[in-house]
């Protein structure tokens, strides 16, 4: 199996330890950015098999980062886990590009199978 490469943007800090350590147990290199300016930056600098987004952050929200990762004709591709449940919220993530969605508290399994999917479809 190929070593993927994942961004994960995510500003709750015991969020984002628990989902890098998920993520190294599994196999993956993991870069993280604490909101979607650092994001952004990252993407710039470096290229990433799939980022996981969150919606809801400070400095520059998830919407806005698909806005921007858009207009800069980046492929990654882009898994939003959020709080957010609503169908509006959902329906509007995947309109501004993201391939997949899942809600928090999130089953550690369903993580891996949508992350799993997701790679398996580059």
């Amino acid at each position: 199996m190929p070593t993927y490469r994942i961004l994960l943007v995510e500003d709750i800090y015991f969020n984002q330890i628990l989902m890098e350590s998920l993520l190294a147990d599994w196999g993956y290199s993991v870069a993280n950015a604490h909101n979607g300016a650092e994001g952004l930056e990252a993407i710039e600098k470096e290229n990433f098999d799939l980022i996981i987004l969150d919606l809801m952050m400070p400095v520059m929200d998830g919407y806005d980062f698909l806005k921007k990762k858009k207009e800069k004709n980046n492929s990654s591709l882009v898994l939003i886990v959020s709080a957010r449940h609503d169908m509006e919220s959902i329906e509007r993530a995947l309109s501004f590009g993201a391939n997949d969605y899942i809600t928090k508290p999130f089953n550690s399994i369903d993580l891996e199978n949508k992350i799993k999917s997701l790679l398996n479809s580059k």
